[in-house]
């Protein structure tokens, strides 16, 4: 309420998407429709989007990249294998680390699970 609205324009935390189980259950629920979702899509569109995603989203050399990198990820992520995803590219990078939200599922830092702008802050070693 009022109060989380103080502390977001007061660079306290920053805003959430997922603030109640109410509203992470209807994202899973969304995730959950999607094979549906795709059956009845045209299938031009299907086409498009895959090959765009697999062209163009997919084809980041994650080793060139030499920037600090904050891997976060939700223990209870049905939608991809997240924790082994992270563990992958932490791997590869110089400057990674992961971070594990317990709970949360494929969007874990949207929901108020996680203080993202507080992992940041010591990832970089700067004041939250």
């Amino acid at each position: 309420g009022v109060r989380a609205l103080f502390d977001i324009v007061t660079n306290k935390r920053l805003p959430c998407v997922i603030e109640t189980p109410r509203q992470e259950a209807y994202m899973g629920r969304v995730a959950l429709s999607l094979p549906e979702r795709i059956a009845r899509m045209p299938r031009g569109t299907l086409a498009w989007r895959l090959r765009e995603w697999l062209d163009v989203g997919a084809k980041v050399d994650v080793g060139a990249l030499k920037q600090p990198t904050l891997v976060v990820f939700g223990d209870e992520d049905n939608t991809l294998p997240s924790e082994r995803e992270a563990a992958r590219v932490v791997a590869l990078l110089t400057k990674a680390r992961a971070v594990r939200v317990p709970g949360a599922g494929h969007a874990a830092t949207l929901g108020s699970r996680i203080d993202l702008r507080a992992e940041v802050a010591a990832f970089f070693g700067a004041e939250p």
